[in-house]
């Protein structure tokens, strides 16, 4: 089980990676967490990818 974590600050990168998450939902289950810092720094998001057994 691998953990992966991505920064975007762009909202269209974001949409198209969400997009691909869709596409590829087939195949690979992915999980999507959300996470904000309140403090002025840039919001995380992180995935956390579980391959099918």
């Amino acid at each position: 089980m691998s953990k992966c974590v991505y920064r975007m600050i762009e909202t269209g990168f974001q949409a198209t990676f969400f997009n691909f998450i869709g596409k590829a939902g087939d195949n690979v289950s992915v999980d999507v967490l959300y996470r904000r810092n309140i403090g002025g720094h840039q919001p995380r998001y992180g995935f956390v990818r579980r391959d099918l057994r």
